[in-house]
């Protein structure tokens, strides 16, 4: 699964030097993977508060290779992938784009958790799982 977010550099999210302060890579991570699950019409807020759901995260890394500015408009497109058999786990990677050329690649690892008592590693829910594979890309 394949989708594609379109942001802008605001002026509040560069340093004294004009230029992105890292932190914001990760912030923006964050934002397309909650706008994925968006697009799948999945409430994460509501799967916790409903099921007891949720999906911490696990790991996550960003390589800057070519610096933002403010104004940049860039486009960061990720991939979804299950990262074990019984799919507990997933990884979603990010490439940052600024005119076609990659800036910036990260990824971050979720696992999908119970937590309506000790917190514990659960297979994807069902109806989860069937709208990523029923997924048609979006581009926003």
């Amino acid at each position: 699964m394949i989708t594609r977010h379109n942001f802008i550099v605001e002026w509040g999210e560069t340093d004294a030097a004009g230029i992105v302060f890292f932190p914001n890579f990760y912030k923006w991570m964050d934002e397309s993977i909650n706008d994925i699950f968006r697009q799948l019409d999945i409430s994460l807020k509501d799967l916790f508060e409903t099921e007891r759901i949720a999906i911490p995260q696990l790991e996550c890394f960003c390589k800057f290779i070519k610096p933002l500015r403010f104004n940049d408009e860039f486009i960061i497109e990720n991939k979804l992938e299950f990262l074990s058999q019984s799919k507990k786990t997933f990884k979603i990677t990010h490439t940052f784009l600024l005119n076609g050329q990659v800036i910036a690649e990260g990824y971050s690892i979720k696992c999908w958790t119970d937590f309506s008592s000790v917190p514990r590693a659960i297979s994807v829910p069902d109806f989860v799982r069937e709208k990523i594979e029923n997924f048609i890309y979006v581009e926003k």
